[in-house]
């Protein structure tokens, strides 16, 4: 999908997968990949791929902005940052 993640397109997507997989949870966690990747397009179910693998690239809100997630491109490497705080979401997932 070319477009945004806020458009009627892509949440259509999002909400075919929770009524698939029953929640959010087992959509980016627990359902198989290779079941995801038939209910779903190509780039979404690479992000959620993505997701899974720890590669998100996380930016931070502040000072009025709100915190955004970017998807790596194949030639980006990727390190995550050492974080020694508040726990993220990818301290519950496991590998």
């Amino acid at each position: 999908l070319d477009t945004t993640p806020l458009t009627k397109t892509v949440f259509a997507e999002w909400n075919n997968l929770i009524k698939k997989f029953g929640n959010e949870v087992n959509v980016l966690v627990d359902a198989p990949m290779d079941e995801i990747k038939e209910n779903t397009n190509e780039k979404i179910a690479n992000a959620i791929r993505v997701f899974r693998e720890n590669k998100v690239i996380i930016h931070p809100g502040g000072g009025g902005r709100y915190g955004r997630i970017e998807l790596p491109d194949d030639k980006t490497t990727w390190k995550q940052p050492k974080s020694g705080g508040q726990k993220s979401l990818f301290d519950f997932v496991g590998e």
